[in-house]
């Protein structure tokens, strides 16, 4: 079940984007992120997104993945894209 409201993309200090994937530096790690993440990543910004709005984006762009809905999908690359500090979550209840 999703749990996130809103996300917003968090600073980074350098960014390199090839063939559709990237390598981010973020307080002093260097990661490397797939297609799929380093999409994502692209379409966030500094401001709030929500949730809902960045899962049709996705779902538009992308497709939707063999099993399972995009919402899940997506709140999986969000998680691990929070773990390392790329983008905020906000699971505040809407309304």
């Amino acid at each position: 079940m999703t749990t996130t409201a809103r996300v917003r993309r968090l600073p980074v200090i350098d960014e390199y984007v090839e063939d559709g994937r990237s390598a981010v530096l973020v307080e002093g790690h260097a990661l490397t992120l797939s297609e799929i993440a380093t999409y994502v990543l692209s379409c966030l910004g500094e401001e709030w997104s929500a949730y809902d709005a960045l899962v049709a984006t996705v779902e538009a762009e992308v497709g939707a993945p063999a099993e399972g809905s995009t919402s899940e999908a997506l709140e999986q690359v969000l998680r691990d894209l929070a773990g390392h500090r790329l983008v905020e979550l906000d699971d505040s209840p809407v309304g």
